[in-house]
């Protein structure tokens, strides 16, 4: 025997022993020398990938494949589990589904191409193949991890389109025996509105997920955090019920130390969406948090509804503060993805942000159908402020602009509501009335008055007849005004003085300009501003507005912080005192108590049928293998979608790569077989 092959043997010996250590930092560099000596060596080749799998240094992997392929020292497909699975590891999901086309279709390939379309959110595509891996007859996984993985692929479908879950989708779901899987079935349920059912579950993923990791040693702190998820969708699940223990829970884990970094900001994120905004200053901050979220660590971590509904949060926060800039820059960034969300909330917001800026970020021409995409019963809010916000100077262009939105806006389908808004409507049709023509001055205000007549018949509200008397004084229609005039009486509505001097103007045909005035401004102008005429509120107009607040998680958020966040106004009150306890209890001891005079209560809970704020379903882009041993909680991060590819397949990727103890150079374990001194990765933790 050479020197050379002496010298490889001895190294291969060092090889093995690193790898029985797992110290595969040593173990890639023993490889580096056994390339040096013996460049066309296929298995420290591909022992060397293993190794930088196992160190998660996916990049240095990414880039030696590159080299082994290009240079012939290993094929494709005897190498391409490991080049998609680091792919995969780095989130380059369609290069790592590329990447497995050469690679013979075993179970380990299968399994990581139903995650790489989960996180794709190629939902039914890894229903599919997680479904012919259950009807195989030499399935080396475990069936739980697999009927997991289905209800995590279903709950994920269903909450990323909730309005088209069919009955066939629900048939699907595994019922299995694992606090992981159980917790799937709620996410689904919750997707579909059926929070009762899915609080149930929650609560007995809580108690399966206790006993089954006791069982498995963990500890009291470690099974906290690795329930925390269960925890935190359990809040949910209360919070769109209407409930107010979704505070208490969200509370709870974030306070949890031993909870994943990506939970605790869920967490963190819905506890201040359950809290109300006061001060442009908090509502900023919190608006410019969401946006930063974008360049967040933890981005990765969630799906792109996630993703759209934070923009469109941080959206909804700068309009509520008046930087109508930020909002549209983050509309148009994620336009699709936003509509595919909510379009009615989109569309609205959009239309008030244009009415707010005085429309000067849409061109006139679509204006009109901007508006048309917003409610009926509230279309006349928005185009009473754009009326305002374009006739500021009456030139000719801008009755031309005002005159096309009346059109557009004022059809036979029009809602004249509030009423209160009636006058404002009359003025500005008889600002436009000069440049229209006798047909649409006519289609104009029949449309108008039918949509006034409409509101007021059989009203029980003073002001909404005596609204509609004053638009039809401004624009003279008498015969209108009579009939709205003899509802109002017949109903004994209306200030008596009001009454009468309508009556009179009314009786008698010669109305002028002066006594229209005179009885226009018998009614308080502040009292058209207290009712939105001129400003829109976003929580009044945006569904969930109010609740639509969020922050991502950040190491600077303490609690004085989130005092300010809270937007309680800062007082100079005293926050501690010293209180002396009894002395016959205490002997005597003085304690220091810390007392907050103005602690907050939590925050309302949504309203019933108001806009999901959130989104959060499910918690993360993954579902939940059972992790045991070392390191689990960096095994499930980079496992990535639906659990943990990483803590099985990881694993097998020392089959056929990691050398024996032998004399034979080159000598391979067969599948299956671990290296003598190998420690068992999935030793139960005591």
């Amino acid at each position: 025997m050479s020197k050379k092959e002496e010298k490889i043997i001895g190294l291969y010996k060092d090889l093995h022993l690193s790898i029985s250590d797992n110290d595969y930092d040593q173990a890639y560099k023993i490889c580096d020398k056994i390339l040096t000596s013996k460049p066309k060596d296929s298995l420290a080749a591909k022992t060397k990938i293993s190794c930088f799998i196992k160190l998660e240094k996916f990049n240095e992997a990414i880039d030696f494949i590159a080299k082994a392929t290009k240079s012939n020292l290993l094929k494709n497909s005897e190498i391409a589990f490991e080049n998609a699975y680091s792919l995969f590891s780095k989130g380059n999901f369609q290069d790592a589904l590329l990447a497995l086309n050469p690679a013979p279709k075993t179970e380990r390939v299968q399994l990581l191409i139903a995650q790489i379309n989960y996180k794709l959110e190629n939902f039914q595509n890894s229903i599919n193949v997680y479904q012919e891996l259950l009807e195989s007859d030499n399935l080396i996984a475990e069936k739980d991890d697999i009927h997991t993985n289905i209800n995590a692929s279903i709950a994920a479908s269903a909450a990323a389109n909730p309005s088209k879950v069919s009955d066939s989708l629900e048939s699907k779901i595994s019922d299995g025996s694992t606090f992981e899987s159980i917790y799937n079935q709620s996410v689904y349920y919750t997707s579909v509105n059926q929070h009762q059912k899915a609080t149930k579950l929650l609560e007995k993923a809580q108690s399966v997920g206790t006993q089954s990791l006791k069982e498995a040693g963990y500890t009291d702190l470690e099974i906290q955090g690795e329930l925390a998820p269960v925890l935190a969708q359990l809040g949910y699940a209360n919070y769109l019920a209407n409930k107010h223990e979704a505070i208490k829970s969200w509370e709870k884990v974030v306070g949890l130390k031993d909870a994943d970094a990506a939970t605790k900001a869920i967490a963190e994120v819905n506890l201040l969406c359950s809290r109300e905004f006061k001060r442009k200053r908090a509502i900023l901050r919190a608006a410019n948090k969401v946006y930063g979220f974008e360049s967040s660590k933890l981005r990765k971590q969630f799906n792109e509804s996630q993703k759209s509904a934070m923009v469109l949060n941080a959206a909804t926060l700068y309009t509520k503060a008046g930087t109508y800039r930020n909002a549209t820059k983050l509309l148009k960034k994620r336009s699709s993805s936003i509509n595919n969300l909510d379009p009615n909330c989109t569309h609205i917001l959009k239309t008030k942000i244009s009415v707010d800026s005085g429309f000067s970020n849409y061109p006139i021409s679509k204006i009109g159908n901007l508006v048309k995409t917003v409610p009926k019963d509230q279309q006349a809010t928005f185009i009473a402020a754009g009326t305002k916000s374009i006739c500021k100077k009456n030139t000719i262009t801008n009755l031309k602009k005002l005159k096309e939105l009346l059109i557009s806006g004022i059809d036979t389908e029009f809602v004249m509501k509030p009423v209160v808004l009636a006058p404002d409507f009359a003025k500005q049709l008889n600002k436009a009335k000069e440049i229209c023509s006798s047909e649409e001055w006519e289609n104009l205000t029949t449309n108008f008055t039918n949509s006034l007549e409409r509101q007021v018949a059989g009203s029980n509200n003073q002001q909404d007849y005596l609204m509609a008397c004053i638009a039809a004084l401004i624009l003279k229609n008498i015969d209108f005004g009579k009939k709205i005039l003899r509802q109002a009486l017949d109903m004994n509505h209306g200030d008596e003085t009001l009454s009468i001097a309508l009556a009179y103007l009314f009786l008698d045909d010669s109305i002028d300009s002066e006594k229209c005035g005179k009885l226009v401004n018998l009614v308080d102008e502040k009292t058209l501003e207290n009712k939105n005429s001129s400003r829109i509120s976003v929580e009044d107009y945006i569904p969930g507005g109010k609740k639509r607040f969020l922050v991502k998680n950040s190491s600077r958020i303490n609690k004085d912080i989130q005092k300010l966040i809270g937007a309680e106004p800062k007082t100079k009150d005293k926050t501690t005192r010293k209180i002396k306890k009894d002395a016959s209890s205490n002997e005597g001891k003085v304690r220091e108590i810390k007392l907050n005079e103005k602690k907050q209560k939590g925050g309302k809970v949504r309203p019933a049928g108001s806009l999901d704020p959130e989104r959060w379903i499910p918690l993360r882009m993954r579902s939940y293998y059972r992790i045991k041993g070392h390191n689990r909680k960096a095994k499930a991060m980079r496992g990535g979608a639906q659990g943990n590819t990483g803590v099985q397949e990881a694993e097998s990727l020392n089959v056929n790569e990691i050398p024996s103890l032998s004399s034979k150079i080159g000598q391979k374990i067969q599948s299956g077989q671990k290296p003598k001194g190998a420690k068992n990765k999935n030793k139960k933790r005591r």
